[in-house]
């Protein structure tokens, strides 16, 4: 029974010791192998170097103070013009503007994956708490802390490379039309393909897909504000985008005066027919103001009841509230109808001693293009 502890001897029924040596390196080696290509799965997209340092990296130094939502930009005294939804970049980088134009099209899977970051309900209810918390307890603030990172801070590095490439990144738009129908990356998903100026009819459609959200994101943000974004959007295109009247006909008819003022504009871009759609816009432009003259909307913090005797309704501008700009929104769209809006001119012409100075410019710059047909709609989205 001495043999039962001889080494040099194999126990019966096990393999020999250099088998077993095999199948342990075999063992070691296929995981070594699934490691490495669970890890090159789950990384996402590579992130291309410049100068030593990755893209991401250069992207961050890009200072943005959010992404605006279109809109008329108007100012007493100076000629309105139209504002498509865009990045708002405080501070732009040297450095990471040479950084996406050297990496150029290899930055598109990157961009992409920044694109689609998204934060959970989760998270977004914790910040809304610890914010609240941070408000009514000041002591308490170190324990909760406002600079969370949010998917929001990629997305808005990606939407930076987008712009600065712009056409170039065309080949990224199949991965960017699904998003348009997200609640969540809608937005950016629209604006990144504004930067890029798609030219197939069938890439600019796809803005149409936002109209059909109806669940609102994690993030809260209101569908109507969403889908007026996507009809300013479209409004950029022209006629190019003429398809999508139907759809926008459709936004005409909201009870939301921004969408119905969007859906005005974005009409009059594409080529719709002034007889159907003029006499709308000039009805929704009586109803509103007498909406505001009725109902003046709250805006700023109260005035002292001896200051607000004295400076009266009129001292808020129309151009202060959300009611007053779809006003603005609507006037300018009977201008961008040219000639086509001549039902409109006495409307119009009623409106030039109104005591708002920004709606007298307003009204006199939709006179000046229905007189002149300036921009009507050859020009539009070009």
């Amino acid at each position: 029974m001495g043999y039962l502890n001889d080494p040099s001897r194999p126990i019966e029924g096990a393999a020999p010791r250099s088998s077993r040596r095999t199948k342990g390196w075999i063992a070691g080696g296929s995981l070594l192998f699934l490691s490495l290509l669970g890890f090159l799965l789950l990384s996402g997209p590579d992130d291309p170097v410049f100068q030593g340092i990755p893209l991401s990296r250069h992207l961050k130094r890009i200072e943005v103070s959010g992404i605006s939502h279109g809109g008329v930009e108007s100012d007493p005294g100076h000629s309105h013009r139209l504002i498509s939804p865009r990045l708002l970049i405080s501070q732009s980088n040297p450095d990471a503007t040479r950084a996406i134009r050297s990496v150029g099209t290899n930055a598109l899977p990157l961009l992409v994956g920044l694109l689609k970051s998204k934060d959970s309900r989760l998270k977004h209810l914790a910040w809304e708490f610890s914010w609240k918390v941070r408000e009514r307890f000041p002591r308490l603030k170190k324990w909760f802390p406002a600079n969370l990172e949010w998917a929001f801070g990629d997305q808005v590095c990606a939407l930076a490379a987008f712009e600065e490439l712009g056409p170039l990144a065309a080949p990224a738009i199949p991965s960017i039309r699904p998003l348009l129908k997200d609640p969540d990356l809608a937005l950016v998903a629209t604006v990144a393909l504004i930067s890029i100026q798609p030219e197939g009819e069938q890439d600019i459609l796809s803005l149409t897909n936002v109209l059909g959200i109806t669940v609102t994101g994690a993030s809260g943000m209101d569908l109507a504000l969403l889908h007026s974004t996507a009809l300013l959007a479209l409004s950029s295109f022209g006629t190019r985008a003429a398809a999508a009247r139907p759809l926008i006909v459709d936004c005409l008819n909201s009870t939301d005066a921004r969408l119905q003022a969007s859906a005005a504009i974005a009409l009059a871009r594409t080529g719709a027919s002034a007889d159907e759609v003029v006499p709308r816009i000039v009805s929704r432009i009586v109803d509103g103001l007498a909406d505001i003259e009725t109902n003046p909307p709250s805006v700023g913090s109260r005035l002292p009841p001896r200051i607000a005797l004295r400076v009266g309704r009129e001292a808020w501008p129309l151009s202060a509230s959300e009611p007053g700009r779809a006003v603005l929104m609507h006037v300018f769209a009977l201008g961008q109808f040219g000639t086509n809006a001549v039902a409109a001119l006495p409307a119009l012409s009623k409106l030039r001693s109104h005591p708002d100075a920004v709606l007298r410019t307003a009204v006199e710059d939709a006179l000046v293009r229905i007189e002149n047909g300036a921009d009507w709609p050859a020009n539009a989205g070009r």
